[in-house]
């Protein structure tokens, strides 16, 4: 007993007390900060991966973004490709309707095209399922021989946002394992034509094209998807994304049937001109009712799809008082079915729904409550132990 009396044991103990006390809140602060760190689960792809173009006929190519566990809200999309074989202005790169802002960009410089999207002040424009970010349409000026030509995303410069409650603000949750895209141009198919002249006496050449006009097969319309519940109160908001293919031509205009009045013709993006189409555009509903979506695609000889496999009914009810409906209230201007009119939405929202951002985490309130209790009851041991002396 007398060593717990001697006064230099209990100083030393009381000392490695008090130490102990910040040491215990610097690793519990530590061990919250790790663990609400944003896990990257976002991963970004080509569609097609693998592309088989004819010199001088241009194609294209989507940049489809998968969130995994992240909630999307800003991409900062770096792309890289090689400018012998493959050209691309500005006005080839064409940006999904499910981002409400194009914050920079499109930028083409030697051989790398930049641009950056966001969803600006409406959360919930958040992407939380497989998206497409934009449409880049390549002209083949060089064939490639053996080897195919890579387009390939720059993991180092891309950014991928997130507002999950686990996801830090400003951290980058891209995996950065793009797998690239390859691109095979062949020559082409010209030194077969020169060498015929005396057959066109012959009169085989004029059938052929009489026999294809006489077989044009209207385009497919394979599927019209949405990007979230088909019912909500009003005003609600909604991307629609039409889906088809020609098998003998090529699709000129995407036409979208709302039920509710309005219809619009797209004659642009979502790689229309091709055989293979993906068009998406956005609609807001702001009466109650229901309503049949449909959309019709139309090819270069006039040939229209049907319309069985390609609608929605939509559903939208009455709002209840105080009430903000299916979308946020920068849903309000009728921009929504419009890509190039952001700038109203971020004048009416309110700015602190980016608050929500630095709210969410919350992991390790326990560990921190543990720790502060810790620290009081060392506190007091000590302070009684000082009295001892």
């Amino acid at each position: 007993m007398k060593l717990f009396t001697n006064k230099f044991f209990i100083s030393g103990f009381l000392f490695l007390l008090l130490l102990s006390i910040p040491l215990t809140l610097f690793f519990v602060s530590k061990q919250q900060e790790i663990r609400s760190r944003a896990t990257p689960s976002t991963t970004l792809s080509f569609n097609p991966a693998n592309v088989t173009a004819t010199l001088n006929e241009p194609f294209t190519v989507d940049v489809n973004v998968d969130p995994g566990q992240n909630v999307v809200s800003s991409v900062k999309l770096v792309i890289n490709y090689d400018t012998t074989k493959l050209e691309v202005t500005s006005a080839d790169v064409t940006p999904s309707t499910s981002f409400g802002l194009t914050l920079e960009g499109p930028t083409i410089t030697s051989g790398t095209i930049l641009i950056s999207l966001g969803i600006g002040f409406d959360v919930s424009r958040a992407v939380q399922s497989p998206t497409k970010v934009v449409s880049i349409k390549f002209k083949p000026i060089a064939p490639t021989g053996g080897t195919p030509s890579q387009i390939t995303i720059n993991a180092t410069q891309t950014e991928i946002l997130s507002l999950a409650s686990g996801d830090q603000p400003g951290e980058n949750v891209y995996m950065k394992n793009a797998a690239p895209a390859t691109v095979t141009i062949n020559q082409g198919d010209s030194p077969t034509t020169a060498p015929s002249p005396t057959e066109a006496t012959s009169a085989p050449s004029p059938t052929t094209p009489a026999a294809t006009a006489g077989e044009n097969m209207p385009p497919t319309c394979s599927a019209l998807n949405v990007d979230r519940e088909t019912s909500g109160t009003a005003p609600f908001s909604m991307t629609f994304t039409a889906n088809g293919k020609d098998t003998d031509g090529k699709i000129t205009k995407v036409t979208f049937d709302f039920g509710d009045g309005p219809v619009q013709d797209i004659t642009e993006a979502g790689n229309i001109g091709s055989n293979s189409v993906s068009v998406q555009v956005a609609h807001t509903y702001r009466s109650p009712g229901t309503y049949k979506v449909s959309a019709t695609l139309t090819d270069d000889k006039n040939a229209i799809s049907t319309v069985e496999t390609c609608t929605q009914t939509i559903t939208v009810t009455k709002a209840e008082d105080g009430g903000t409906g299916g979308v946020g209230p920068t849903s309000t201007p009728a921009a929504a079915t419009e890509t190039p009119a952001p700038t109203p939405a971020a004048t009416d929202t309110p700015a602190p729904t980016l608050t929500l951002v630095a709210t969410i985490p919350d992991t390790g309130s326990t560990e921190t409550t543990i720790a502060v209790v810790g620290a009081v009851v060392l506190t007091v041991i000590g302070g009684l132990l000082l009295l001892a002396l």
